[in-house]
């Protein structure tokens, strides 16, 4: 799961000219999907 997660990452660095994402919105995703992954671990 966090793989494919991991992997879309580097896709968008890859190519960040053809990203739609700044910086800020990038941090965001990462950290929402750190946050979920850590709570699905805790319930």
């Amino acid at each position: 799961m966090i793989y494919a997660f991991y992997r879309s990452l580097e896709r968008i660095w890859e190519n960040p000219l053809n990203s739609p994402f700044t910086d800020n919105t990038l941090l965001s995703i990462i950290l929402e999907q750190l946050l979920f992954d850590e709570s699905k671990k805790n319930s």
